[in-house]
């Protein structure tokens, strides 16, 4: 069995890690990067539940690492939205063909990036938070976290759009996906997505969520903003790419 061999223990770990280093705000662009990992070692729909527990478990860590960091008036933006979306997902999680959202949330990534890059070359735009593009990108975070746990690039491209200090950015997706990834615990459970014996298997893993959420919110709280906001674009393109490419 999959869950048994090394192959998978050794992916799950890194993907561990990886959670780590995203929810301490080091690119969201590693979430589809991450899912795509596991779905190597596993089916897509068993890699989903096995995911889910490490993501709360790693939400739980950034939020005690960036206690009070978060920007309460984007969270309130972006949270109806993202309720919205996973609500409706619910209804077809596991169903969806895996091609279909790949590309959807690929080309979703591609037009927030050009978006921040033409405001940023454009002065006279605004770059105060927009609550109908934050509806959108929660909505669309939403409705990507439920299905294929991808949720991180539209909501990310929007606290980019806003540009958002590092550390609040990395806190505000902390809050945001943490509420979001508990609210997929009862569609996931009626899905029948969760496999306890896999989830056994595989807890000790969480252990490497931690360090790697250390590693994100050190690296963060040294970066210069402008260099920061260059890689985050970089992770959006990145992630894109590799959802569109055949």
């Amino acid at each position: 069995m999959f869950g048994d061999s090394v192959a998978a223990i050794t992916v799950i770990s890194l993907a561990a890690f990886m959670i780590g280093l995203s929810k301490g705000g080091l690119g969201d662009g590693l979430g589809p990067a991450t899912i795509v990992l596991v779905a190597f070692a596993m089916p897509i729909a068993t890699a989903l539940g096995v995911l889910l527990p490490l993501l709360i478990v790693g939400d739980a860590m950034a939020l005690w690492a960036l206690r009070g960091r978060w920007d309460t008036a984007l969270v309130r933006i972006l949270l109806p939205g993202a309720i919205v979306g996973v609500v409706g997902a619910s209804a077809f999680v596991g169903s969806v063909p895996p091609r279909v959202l790949e590309v959807a949330l690929g080309v979703f990534c591609v037009v927030f990036a050009g978006y921040r890059i033409a405001i940023g070359q454009n002065p006279y735009v605004r770059s105060q938070p927009d609550r109908r593009l934050g509806y959108v990108a929660g909505l669309a975070g939403g409705i990507t976290s439920t299905i294929a746990h991808a949720g991180g690039p539209p909501v990310a491209a929007y606290l980019i759009a806003c540009r958002t200090p590092p550390t609040t950015y990395a806190a505000t997706m902390a809050a945001v996906f943490c509420a979001v990834n508990w609210l997929k615990v009862p569609a996931y459970a009626a899905a029948g997505l969760f496999d306890v014996h896999l989830l056994a298997q595989f807890a000790p893993a969480a252990l490497l969520i931690a360090p790697g959420v250390l590693a994100g919110r050190w690296l963060v709280a040294r970066s210069d903003p402008r260099v920061y906001e260059r890689f985050l674009l970089a992770f959006l393109l990145l992630a894109a790419c590799w959802l569109l490419l055949p």
